[in-house]
Order: C-alpha cells, then sequence, then structure tokens
C-alpha cells in the first residue's frame, strides 16, 4: 500500500510539472474561466454545495444507461457476488468509477454524456469477468448460453449498427444528439460551405466572418484553409444590432462573408443574422433541430 501511495504521488508531480509547462502562455488564464463554465470553482460550490447534486447524478444515471444498457450494468456489479475471488481488485475497480462519478455529479456546471467515458472502462474488465463467469457455468446448457450471449451484446450491438446507419434514431441520450447532428453545435452543412469557400478562392482573396470565437466557428474552417493563403478566417462574438465595422471595411477591398450558426440576442432564430445588417443570404442549409440553420451571408459594401 505505501508502494502503491508513493508511485500515485510520483504521477501526480509528474503530471502537475507538465501541466505548469502551460503557465508560460500569457493566455493561461483561460484556463481557469474556460474550466468554470463546466466546473463550478470551490468557491462557488461551497455556496450551495448540494444544489445540484441530485439532478445531475439523475442525468449522470440516465447516460450511463442509454449507453451501457442495462444488462452490462447488472454484470459489472454481479461481478462482486458471482465468484468470491479477486474482492479487493473487484472493489477497486468499482473505486474508479464511483469516486469520479460522484465527484462529477457534485461539482458539475455543465454536463455532457461524454464526460463519462473514461469512467466506464474500469467498469469494462467486471463485465467481461461476469461474462466468463456465466459462460462457463451454462457450459453444459448450449441454448441457455446462447440466449446469455445475446442478452449481453444486443443492446449495444442495436445502438451500434443505428449510430452507423440511422443516427438520428440512434437510442443515445439527446444532448449528444444535439451536439453531434440535430443542433447547432454540430457540423451539419460545414462540408458544403468549405467546397463554396474553396472555389471563390480560386478567383483571389476572400475574407470570411464566423458567429462565435471558440468552438465549430471559426476551428472548423481554420483546419480546412490553414494552407490557403486567399482565404482569411476570423470570429465575431458577441453579434449586436450593428454589423462590425471590421467587416464593412473587408467588403470594400475583397469578397466578404459571414457564417451564422448558433443563437444570439437579435438574431430571429439559430443560424440567422440580425435584420438590420446589410448582408446577401448565398446558401442556408437546415440542421434536424426545428428553426436551426448554417447561413452564408455576403457582406453588402456600403
Amino acid at each position: 500500500m505505501i508502494r502503491f501511495i508513493l508511485l500515485c504521488g510520483v504521477v501526480a508531480l509528474m503530471s502537475y510539472g507538465m501541466y505548469s509547462i502551460l503557465r508560460l502562455s500569457p493566455f493561461f488564464y483561460i484556463i481557469e474561466e474556460k474550466n468554470a463554465v463546466f466546473v463550478y470553482p470551490f468557491r462557488d460550490w461551497i455556496q450551495h454545495p448540494f444544489a445540484y447534486f441530485w439532478q445531475n447524478l439523475r442525468a449522470l444515471v440516465d447516460w450511463l444507461v442509454a449507453y451501457m444498457g442495462l444488462p452490462l450494468i447488472l454484470l459489472a456489479v454481479g461481478s462482486l457476488f458471482l465468484k468470491k475471488t479477486l474482492i479487493k481488485e473487484k472493489i477497486l475497480l468499482i473505486v474508479w468509477f464511483v469516486v469520479p462519478f460522484i465527484a462529477l455529479a457534485l461539482f458539475g456546471k455543465t454536463l455532457y454524456p461524454r464526460y463519462i467515458f473514461f469512467m466506464t472502462l474500469s467498469l469494462l474488465p467486471l463485465i467481461a469477468y461476469s461474462i466468463y463467469i456465466l459462460y462457463r457455468r451454462l457450459k453444459e446448457k448450449p441454448y441457455l448460453r446462447l440466449f446469455f450471449i445475446v442478452l449481453a451484446i444486443f443492446y449495444s450491438f442495436v445502438s451500434s449498427i443505428l449510430i452507423l446507419a440511422d443516427f438520428k434514431n440512434a437510442p443515445i441520450p439527446s444532448a449528444d444528439k444535439s451536439q453531434y447532428l440535430t443542433g447547432w453545435p454540430s457540423g451539419v452543412g460545414i462540408p458544403e460551405t468549405i467546397n463554396f469557400f474553396q472555389q471563390k478562392a480560386k478567383k483571389g482573396e476572400i475574407f470570411i466572418g464566423t458567429e462565435g470565437t471558440f468552438g465549430l466557428l471559426p476551428f472548423a474552417y481554420e483546419l480546412y484553409f490553414v494552407k490557403n493563403k486567399n482565404i482569411t478566417v476570423k470570429g465575431y462574438w458577441p453579434i449586436g444590432p450593428e454589423i462590425d465595422p471590421e467587416l464593412v471595411k473587408m467588403s470594400l477591398s475583397k469578397p466578404t462573408y459571414m457564417v451564422f450558426y448558433q443563437d444570439c440576442v437579435p438574431c430571429e432564430a439559430k443560424g440567422i443574422a440580425p435584420s438590420t445588417w446589410p448582408l446577401k443570404k448565398i446558401m442556408q442549409i437546415p440542421k434536424v433541430e426545428k428553426n436551426t440553420y448554417l447561413t452564408v451571408y455576403q457582406v453588402l459594401p456600403q
């Protein structure tokens, strides 16, 4: 045990030392600001330690069941009772899951299902152990063994097929479905607009403004156009009722476009520009969610 604690200390020192390299950046303070969006800082959490615990815990449990399926969860728990061996190892694996799971419920501010992925990895050995024990015990009952195997993998198998073939109807949490496909954070429409801008850039320099300075845009365009010298990309936020003067200035010297894809106070819908901006709609791609679009506008020279 002492050796284990010492090794944990070495790992902690190494990880903190690597993390400290980030302090060399003048933008290190942004990390803390961004963390505060998703996790309550201790100074805020202490004022309401259990105010959001139960609703966070319910959401995390729902997401766990949605992704793993009840049969696999029961197999993980059942590993403690199927055979009274390796008890310490089993408890350690469960602790590795439970501690971060409860901590996230306590401190979580803005949660998404993907946050629980790393926690579930410690449950996989327990699930595999239960399957192995039950498979051996049913050696003399081949039909029951087959039924058990189908029951264990059926939910995961169907979910995987639907994710590949019909993602819209896949049995995954709505929070993830919105992020990946239906809602404004999804990348629906990005390939079409990339092709459009690539064609325009063949004729000369263009300027692309994006709604937002973080996330899908402008980063998606920056990744695709980083080597294209004819394309300049810049994000703008917040979006107000008046167009940014820089966009107007750019429109006088080169084709200037503005891409809207999320919600803002003066916008009529997600992905729709304020009506007060001097813009011409070029293309609009609807997303699955109602009144949600990715829209490309051209800034009209003033």
